[in-house]
């Protein structure tokens, strides 16, 4: 699972695209979506809404983002509540 949560898959079958990659290409969608569920099953109701059609990649990445966010904010205060003592 941690192979697709690191390497996205950067192109579209087509007609001519052999067995042995249409075969990947799908186990990796199957694992992504895997992944999803996983992630999914894990979050609040809330940001299981926000995140319900996305894909793995979008999701940690505005995981990220939110802790990244809530982290900083933290921090700050932190800092103003020692400043203040």
């Amino acid at each position: 699972m941690l192979y697709v949560l690191q390497n996205l898959i950067s192109f579209v079958l087509d007609q001519d695209t052999d067995n042995k990659v249409r075969t990947n290409y799908q186990c990796h969608i199957d694992v992504d979506e895997e992944a999803i569920s996983v992630m999914l099953a894990n979050m609040s109701f809330e940001l299981q809404t926000q995140h319900e059609n996305k894909d793995a990649h979008i999701i940690i990445m505005h995981l990220k983002e939110l802790f990244d966010v809530a982290s900083k904010k933290c921090m700050k205060l932190l800092r103003n509540y020692s400043a203040a003592i």
